[in-house]
């Protein structure tokens, strides 16, 4: 069920707009447009993918020991621990989550193991926040 609340805005079932299209359009001051159900889904979905990533990171962080001779441990896992606060805010900044990456990467070099594990976590962020 669709709760459309235009107060004083305009809705719209679909629009177009050059090559972009839209569908339960609402415009204008304190406009809205819900599908309850649908918002639901989304942020269990979310919340599922975020607990997905902090756990997969958090299995990451306790593996660098195991390679601390090979790589820079320390700046890992700070840079880890850096994406791990970015993921557990409510709004999560891409910007942070992807300096953390750049400089976890930069951390390990060319160990496979961990770079596998990293890039695990960075496909379901990558799900997370599209």
């Amino acid at each position: 069920m669709i709760n459309a609340a235009p107060s004083g805005g305009k809705v719209a079932d679909k629009i177009r707009i050059g090559r972009i299209k839209a569908r339960n359009v609402v415009s204008g001051g304190h406009g809205n447009i819900t599908d309850r159900s649908e918002v639901f889904i989304v942020r269990a979905e979310q919340s599922r993918l975020q607990a997905e990533a902090l756990q997969q990171l958090r299995e990451f962080i306790q593996s660098l020991p195991a390679h601390a001779h090979e790589i820079d441990a320390e700046s890992a896992q700070k840079a880890a621990k850096s994406i791990e606060t970015a993921l557990s805010k409510r709004r999560i900044r891409r910007d942070k989550i992807e300096k953390g990456f750049n400089a976890v990467l930069a951390a390990i070099g060319g160990i496979t193991t961990l770079a596998n594990a990293i890039a695990a976590v960075q496909a379901t962020v990558g799900r997370l926040i599209g």
